[in-house]
């Protein structure tokens, strides 16, 4: 499956109430490229994107992934401040609840979580989305040869998640790239 499938899948994902994705595959086979040109192309929903560090709590990473939506929401500084200090999934549906359009989050570099507590408020947020706010979106891209070796397993998850795996690009796809500069 070529790159423009892959794009396709991810962009059929996020048209469907309920479905997040997740983008993952070995080191260097271009995950964050691939979640940029979503972040600038996405068609029909707005994105914000946030690079995850292992420092950052789950709390931490939802306020600056927020901060950076404001704008897309058409809401102030104020939203952030009125939020609670520490962030649960249901406290943080309850904020995204005014948004009434289609969004993507994502989530780069996800893989450097893997703090197990953390990697359970992230499915709970998951679950909670899909079943109150279908119109938001969660990418999760990083490093794994599989799901599970990106988010764990959480098998009540299996259907709200669209797993695309991004292989080695082929010679002819390299070869494509080059000649069409």
């Amino acid at each position: 499956m070529g790159r423009y499938e892959q794009l396709r899948r991810v962009e059929q994902a996020v048209r469907e109430a309920g479905q997040h994705i997740v983008l993952y595959g070995e080191r260097g086979v271009g995950k964050t490229s691939f979640a940029n040109i979503i972040e600038s192309e996405f068609g029909g929903a707005k994105t914000a994107k946030l690079t995850c560090s292992r420092n950052l709590q789950y709390s931490e990473l939802w306020r600056e992934l927020l901060r950076r939506s404001l704008r897309a929401f058409g809401r102030g500084e104020e939203t952030l401040s009125a939020l609670p200090r520490t962030l649960a999934p249901f406290t943080l549906v309850e904020a995204l609840a005014p948004v009434d359009k289609p969004f993507l989050f994502i989530f780069d570099e996800f893989d450097s979580i893997s703090n197990k507590a953390m990697l359970g408020l992230f499915a709970d947020t998951i679950k909670s989305l899909s079943d109150n706010l279908p119109h938001l979106h969660c990418m999760f891209v990083g490093i794994g040869l599989s799901v599970k070796d990106l988010i764990g397993e959480h098998p009540s998850l299996e259907r709200c998640l669209r797993q695309v795996n991004l292989p080695r690009m082929s010679d002819e796809e390299l070869s494509e790239i080059v000649d069409k500069g």
